[in-house]
């Protein structure tokens, strides 16, 4: 790999356009080397985006993060991309989001990836990566970079997710020694060597070929899941999800939701979705989640357990992650 290279100025007024200018995102892309790239997915979530972006610079600097926008129309969003460095790299393309994550639908940004990074994770707007050190300390820094490096035989190192405690920015949910962890393990991010032959779904860790993975398997990295910093973030985010999914026909279309029922949503993935929206909207619903089962990562990357138990878990996962990967590949 190169050194990291500066990048020219942009105009962030209107980001560049996948569809219209895919070789001149792929020339940017490729021409800019660093060891890790952080790719954000994010559509119209302006509150989320500046704490997103404060949060990751710390790991790679400005310059190892990505943006691919999927059209934004708040004008929040176009602030934000106006004020930021010009050092970040900004993007958008259209249709459904979910598209980028398909290596045959942008096979020339991936292939812009090997040739400009050692390391990529694609993470959404509430999603921040953290390294847990195994004992009890979480960081989000450089550091993460010689350890990504010192295993050169890994191939994907799997993010798994913490839950956020609704209302709560540094609270998680572990209420179990092993069920958060397992479902985490699964749905969470990874973070993939370009090295390796990857390719099809680049989302979630179980999407991911059986064979990408080499054992043991590195469990250090966690992501941060924020995505119930309010009853109104969790809300809107679900009605973007089934809008997305064709299941209504507008956002903030709740009335419309109501309409259709919980019964006639039409697959597992919706119905889940929209029940989490009812449950938000209950009247008896509460403002904040319950700290119980929970744990705290503080400012300084500190560990405070409500039990050893807990503490005992988060360790037993790093040291001997075969006890939680059932479900990894189910």
């Amino acid at each position: 790999m190169q050194p990291y290279a500066a990048i020219p100025n942009m105009l962030f007024k209107n980001p560049p356009l996948w569809s219209d200018q895919e070789e001149e995102i792929c020339k940017i892309i490729s021409g800019h080397v660093c060891p890790l790239k952080i790719i954000l997915k994010t559509q119209d979530d302006p509150g989320m985006l500046r704490l997103w972006i404060k949060y990751h610079q710390y790991i790679v600097g400005l310059g190892g993060l990505v943006i691919f926008d999927n059209m934004s129309t708040e004008s929040e969003v176009s602030e934000i991309y106006e004020s930021i460095s010009h050092d970040v790299q900004v993007f958008r393309y259209s249709g459904f989001h979910n598209y980028v994550h398909y290596t045959d639908q942008f096979p020339n940004l991936y292939k812009a990836l090997q040739s400009s990074c050692e390391y990529f994770i694609f993470l959404d707007t509430d999603e921040h990566l953290t390294f847990f050190d195994g004992d009890m300390k979480f960081c989000a820094d450089p550091t993460i970079i010689p350890f990504l490096q010192n295993h050169p035989d890994t191939n994907i190192f799997p993010g798994t997710w913490l839950q956020n405690i609704t209302g709560y920015s540094d609270r998680f949910s572990l209420y179990d020694p092993f069920i958060p962890l397992k479902t985490g393990l699964k749905w969470g991010k990874p973070i993939i060597a370009t090295k390796c032959a990857f390719e099809g779904l680049i989302n979630h860790n179980t999407q991911l070929g059986r064979d990408l993975y080499t054992k043991p398997l590195v469990t250090n990295f966690l992501v941060l899941h924020l995505s119930k910093m309010s009853k109104l973030q969790k809300i809107n985010a679900n009605l973007k999800k089934l809008v997305a999914y064709g299941e209504i026909s507008k956002i903030g279309g709740i009335e419309e939701l109501k309409e259709i029922g919980l019964e006639n949503m039409r697959t597992d993935q919706a119905t889940m979705y929209a029940r989490e929206i009812f449950e938000m909207m209950a009247p008896n619903a509460p403002a904040l989640g319950s700290l119980s089962g929970s744990v705290q990562i503080c400012d300084n990357g500190r560990l405070i357990c409500e039990a050893e138990w807990q503490h005992q878990a988060l360790q037993r996962f790093v040291a001997e992650p075969a006890e939680y990967t059932s479900e990894l590949f189910s």
